[in-house]
């Protein structure tokens, strides 16, 4: 039963109509239509003395039209099919070449003396196989895994050649290749959580809307850069150089900033719940909108930084630098502020329900119309500060 069933499939194969073939009886058809068109033209003449040429050459051309027009259609697709077939065979030549040369860039990436001489010979086919995802889009989901794979095998060597600065460079070049080719392409995706890199330094770069997610970033500097829509959740950035860079929109869940520059940074709408911001530097940043639910900013200096409508709910604050910080309509409730210079900060409208504001220095600061209800305020400085219509929690 199941040998019969795969007969009738490749019966079903063999009968499957191709236009590139001439099927005679396609162009007996097309010859029956042209001289019935031909026998209606004619009688539409006599009937109406619409005096068209009545010769038979007219005629002749009429019936031969549809024929012709058919004749024509199948020569074009035996073409179109015939260059087809040679691009094929072009890339499978192509394919070949470069399945030889990965694997001498391999030998030569893996031995000690012609190790640099591999890793640029690894890079160039990278570049290849995203040039060949180009120039074969139907075949641009085959190539990935290998730009995946070789790419994988340059990333996992810097570990053991930190202090390569050549190495270093291809590796720099390697990760632009791979962010713009996720920028471009949505269905290429790379798996960075595999790596650490070191040293990585790029400056005035756009890598907005590329996904890095889990990736350990370790002494690297992304100063200036464009990074809006990037994805970086679970990923270990600890001590990055992240100063003036573009960061709105950002997803930073539960990623790993600690120590990390940001200053004079737009944060603004970003997601850093659990994020640890522990002593990173966010001087004059904008992180308006941003929504830091239990993130750690122990010892972070916020400073003039711009907090308005910021989500800070149970964060933690302690010790944190927020003098003359803006933090109009920020939500703070059950936040630990313990310890916390607010001097001189905008806190109108500020949701501070359940904090925790011991040994906080508020002097100079704005509280107007501050809901500080069950909030923990023992040794609270409050010199100069405005507390109109401010909500105090109810002491027994």
């Amino acid at each position: 039963m199941f040998f019969s069933n795969k007969k009738k499939v490749n019966l079903h194969k063999k009968r499957k109509f191709k236009s590139s073939t001439l099927h005679i009886y396609l162009l007996i058809i097309a010859i029956f239509f042209s001289v019935i068109l031909s026998i209606v033209i004619y009688g539409i003449n006599i009937k109406y003395h619409l005096k068209l040429g009545n010769t038979l050459t007219a005629y002749l051309a009429i019936i031969g039209s549809l024929p012709t027009v058919y004749l024509w259609i199948v020569k074009e697709r035996k073409k179109e099919e015939e260059l087809k077939n040679k691009q094929q065979e072009i890339n499978q030549i192509k394919v070949s070449e470069l399945n030889k040369v990965y694997v001498d860039a391999v030998n030569q990436f893996y031995n000690e003396k012609t190790f640099i001489a591999g890793a640029y010979a690894l890079l160039a086919l990278v570049g290849d196989w995203i040039n060949m995802s180009k120039d074969y889009e139907e075949k641009a989901k085959d190539y990935y895994p290998r730009v995946s794979q070789i790419s994988s095998i340059i990333f996992s060597a810097q570990q053991y050649n930190i202090d390569n600065v050549t190495f270093r460079s291809i590796i720099v070049e390697l990760f632009k290749k791979i962010n713009r080719l996720d920028q471009e392409n949505d269905e290429f995706y790379f798996n960075w959580s595999n790596f650490s890199l070191y040293n990585i330094n790029l400056s005035y770069h756009d890598l907005s809307g590329v996904d890095m997610s889990g990736i350990n970033l370790l002494n690297s500097g992304f100063y200036a850069n464009e990074l809006v829509n990037i994805r970086l959740n679970f990923a270990n950035l600890t001590g990055i150089e992240l100063g003036r860079s573009n960061l709105s929109n950002a997803e930073l869940i539960r990623t790993n900033l600690s120590y990390a520059s940001l200053f004079n940074s737009d944060l603004s709408s970003a997601e850093l719940q659990n994020a640890n911001l522990k002593h990173a530097k966010l001087k004059y940043a904008n992180l308006t909108g941003a929504n830091l639910m239990h993130s750690n900013l122990i010892d972070a200096n916020l400073s003039r930084a711009i907090l308005s409508g910021v989500n800070l709910k149970n964060a933690n604050l302690t010790d944190a630098n927020l003098m003359l910080a803006n933090l109009t309509g920020a939500d703070l409730s059950r936040a630990n502020l313990s310890g916390a210079n607010l001097k001189n900060a905008n806190l109108t409208g500020v949701n501070l329900a359940d904090a925790d504001l011991t040994g906080a220095d508020l002097s100079g600061a704005n509280l107007k119309n501050a809901n500080l209800k069950n909030a923990k305020i023992t040794n609270v400085n409050w010199d100069n500060t405005n507390l109109e219509n401010t909500n105090f929690p109810e002491f027994s």
